[in-house]
């Protein structure tokens, strides 16, 4: 039997917020949700997900989601009065831009919110991989050095012997490499390593630093 809790007045006169998982943002703020929002939470309800939308979200506008729950073409054709996707992180490939353009739904997402905190992963990983640092705790907690001897260092000559890169087009990789002239510049210019970042589109005018926009890493020889 459906046990769906009914909103109390106070609640009927909040804008109506369909969540079908509850992302990390929600539930670390879900007391202030509940404050601005009448939130129709499918993820407590016993009811398959298309009889739940067709039974409760008929009015529902909006929409909060993440990667865990994408809103396909299927979701969207339960949801006809819907007028927005909001998406809880800076991916949108969960969600079906065809047909939210079909039925003029906006969709947005995080934007940049995360892009420094990944810049900061993404340059703290190279170094990582580079000094094998990892590696090395993996083989101090296994106690490996009384069979396989001492562990060998990590050094920037392991990826000598040519230019090698790898490209991305995230705005975190415009980050990085602001992270390499401000707080990360001791460390990155220490190991040789020019951080630089690729656009998804070419710039109609190329700028002095246009060769940082050819390739997102690249070791020095």
């Amino acid at each position: 039997m459906e046990h769906h809790r009914h909103p109390t007045p106070q609640e009927q006169e909040f804008p109506q917020l369909l969540v079908l998982r509850p992302p990390v943002v929600f539930t670390a703020f879900h007391h202030l949700f509940i404050a601005k929002f009448q939130v129709l939470k499918a993820y407590e309800s016993p009811l398959p997900i298309d009889l739940f939308l067709t039974t409760y979200a008929q009015s529902v506008r909006a929409v909060l989601c993440a990667g865990s729950s994408p809103i396909t073409a299927n979701v969207l054709s339960h949801l006809p009065s819907l007028q927005v996707v909001v998406s809880a992180s800076a991916g949108i490939n969960h969600i079906d831009f065809p047909e939210c353009r079909r039925r003029d739904i906006s969709v947005a997402n995080a934007g940049t919110i995360f892009s420094e905190d990944v810049a900061d992963v993404a340059v703290v990983l190279l170094i990582d991989v580079l000094r094998k640092i990892t590696g090395g705790d993996r083989f101090v907690r296994r106690r490996d050095w009384p069979s396989h001897g001492n562990y060998p260092l990590g050094s920037k000559t392991d990826l000598a012997g040519g230019r090698k890169s790898t490209v991305a087009v995230a705005r975190s990789s415009q980050i990085c490499c602001g992270r390499r002239r401000k707080r990360m510049r001791k460390a990155t210019e220490y190991e040789g390593l020019m951080v630089a970042w690729q656009r998804r589109s070419r710039r109609r005018r190329r700028s002095r630093d246009a060769t940082e926009e050819e390739a997102t890493v690249a070791w020095r020889r």
